[in-house]
């Protein structure tokens, strides 16, 4: 076994490197982290496609729109460039204990919040239109709150 913070090879069994005293993880725990972001990472730029917000004009019909349709696109661009540049990060953060996964989770989280309230406040001017969040909205928020389970995972070594 080898430390991943100083290189130095390691007896297994052991939970601290005897040299620099950072904490050991198996391969096998480290993964399942891994995944978790991974999958909270594809489903939230999955979602970018599906329909973010439901508007509705008086009893009519509803249209949706997609993050990366008409005026939201750029919303769509911001958030896809965060994502990628998120699992870049928290693929490269090995003793990160979480923090940027935490830190990639809430902004996304964040964001679509925010882009969802601007929107909605934005297109609702008048009492007859309504405007409500679609499933692109909740599997965003369901994925950048799956990147910041990892980073828990990640944090207690699971």
């Amino acid at each position: 076994m080898r430390c991943n913070n100083c290189g130095n090879d390691i007896a297994g069994g052991v939970n601290f490197c005897p040299v620099c005293g950072a904490t050991l993880q198996s391969s096998e725990k480290g993964k399942l982290s891994l995944i978790v972001a991974l999958a909270g990472s594809v489903v939230s730029f999955l979602a970018l496609f599906l329909p973010f917000l439901k508007i509705s004009l008086f009893y009519s019909e509803s249209q949706s729109l997609s993050l990366m349709s008409g005026n939201l696109r750029t919303d769509g661009l911001i958030l896809s460039a965060i994502l990628v540049g998120g699992v870049l990060l928290i693929l490269t953060g090995k003793n990160s204990k979480g923090i940027r996964n935490f830190v990639v989770g809430g902004i996304v989280c964040f964001i679509a919040l925010v882009d969802l309230f601007n929107n909605k406040g934005r297109l609702s001017a008048g009492s007859l239109i309504t405007v409500s969040a679609g499933i692109g909205f909740y599997l965003v928020m369901l994925g950048g709150i799956a990147i910041i389970v990892s980073g828990v995972l990640r944090n207690k070594n699971m």
